[in-house]
């Protein structure tokens, strides 16, 4: 595989939101402010050239539209690229969910066994993980991709890279995702199969350095 076969798929993870701690999916909170001025502080001048997609969310499309905007870069949203819709319990805070704790708890450790009232479920959210999968990778076919989304779609993909048992909820803490945290896949073609090699996974974004 020569350097010019392959592709760069980056998943970074949004900005801590401005929301207080829960089960944030569909509600469209925004980005922290101080977060969001310490990350504009660490962009370079240059970054070259690539596709950018996005969440609609906005904690995710506020930073692709900065990005989009400074480099020049096309962006398209991509309404599958949500984070899980969790249902009546979405966007509550903690707090305020002690009446609910036993059933979050079956969720965290089963969540494909116990789902929450109203909410996606997960078989629903992968299977919509892996049609998105397969747009970011036709979309690799002529250019790098950035793709600003959220830590539950990054964990899919993780998953259905590495085959692993996504019904379980150990794999999800098992696979922490900081705030801004870039996951970088390699993607090239052999007998026209896309082929992938997982490169860096949860850099934190003070530390990742884009190469083309």
């Amino acid at each position: 595989m020569s350097d010019s076969s392959w592709r760069t798929l980056r998943l970074m993870r949004h900005l801590r939101p401005n929301w207080p701690a829960s089960l944030l999916g569909n509600t469209d909170a925004d980005l922290d402010a101080v977060a969001f001025e310490h990350w504009l502080g660490t962009l370079p001048a240059q970054l070259p050239a690539q596709k950018l997609l996005t969440s609609p969310l906005l904690r995710c499309r506020r930073m692709a539209e900065h990005l989009a905007s400074r480099y020049h870069w096309p962006m398209q949203e991509l309404d599958e690229l949500r984070e899980m819709d969790f249902g009546r319990f979405d966007g509550m805070p903690f707090s305020d969910l002690a009446p609910h704790w036993e059933q979050l708890e079956r969720f965290w450790r089963e969540p494909a066994a116990h789902p929450l009232p109203d909410a996606e479920t997960l078989p629903a959210f992968q299977a919509r993980v892996e049609r998105v999968w397969r747009q970011l990778v036709a979309a690799s076919c002529d250019a790098d991709v950035l793709v600003m989304c959220h830590g539950g779609i990054v964990r899919g993909i993780l998953a259905l890279l590495l085959h692993a048992d996504w019904t379980q909820g150990d794999l999800y803490q098992r696979l922490p995702l900081a705030y801004g945290s870039v996951t970088e896949i390699r993607i090239w073609h052999q007998m026209d199969e896309p082929m992938f090699q997982i490169v860096r996974i949860a850099v934190p974004y003070q530390e990742y350095r884009y190469e083309s």
